[in-house]
């Protein structure tokens, strides 16, 4: 459904959602897995999670299935992930490496390879909370290819990153820090909008007076 160009997606927790930065770890990675199963239902898609770790280092999150009639069911693999807006735009913060404080490889799940090279998941679903923004990124044989190959080639010292990719370090961790890439979503929709759709999340309440009005 859309409405002044926008498509907008109504979500049971929006209460919730408002107050994402003072929940604690837990109830952010659960309230964004939430709204991401939330999308994938909108569209038709009956979902299972992945709880294996191997499966969710790599699959990603949920395995969702759309029935479409006369024809096999197709299934793709999801990963949820929360964007921030902290810059004054939206962003995604891929991770590249995990360091310990003192700057040593910081072991994470067998490995400091962080998650642009291990998962091969077909769909990057990102939920903005500050901006009330979801995105949904086709990531596998999508924009992960575009990524590594830009990536490579300034670590080459061949090109400079594409002005929609940064590298930073994120040292807010207690643990360890981390090098990512900080990809800037509001660009990346006219960069590459094949890849990339763009959604506005709305309370049950505000969507029910869109409905009314519209019906009217």
């Amino acid at each position: 459904m859309k409405n002044t160009n926008e498509y907008l997606i109504p979500i049971v927790n929006m209460d919730t959602l408002e107050n994402y930065y003072r929940e604690d770890y837990r109830t952010k990675g659960r309230l964004i897995e939430s709204v991401g199963q939330q999308f994938l239902k909108l569209y038709n898609f009956s979902t299972v999670p992945i709880t294996t770790k191997l499966l969710q280092k790599t699959q990603g999150d949920t395995v969702g299935t759309m029935v479409i009639p006369n024809l096999a069911n197709k299934q793709i693999t999801a990963e949820f992930k929360a964007g921030g807006n902290y810059k004054g735009y939206n962003e995604l913060c891929i991770d590249l490496e995990y360091f310990t404080k003192e700057g040593f490889p910081y072991s994470n799940g067998g490995t400091n390879i962080g998650w642009l090279f291990t998962t091969v998941s077909d769909y990057i679903i990102t939920v903005v909370p500050g901006t009330k923004k979801l995105y949904s990124i086709t990531w596998y044989n999508g924009l992960h290819k575009a990524l590594i190959r830009a990536y490579s080639l300034f670590m080459d010292n061949i090109e400079p990153l594409p002005d929609w990719l940064t590298v930073d370090l994120i040292t807010i961790d207690k643990i360890k820090n981390t090098k990512v890439l900080r990809l800037n979503l509001d660009k990346l929709i006219e960069e590459f909008p094949q890849y990339i759709s763009e959604y506005r999340l709305i309370g049950m309440n505000e969507y029910l007076n869109i409905l009314e009005k519209e019906l009217a």
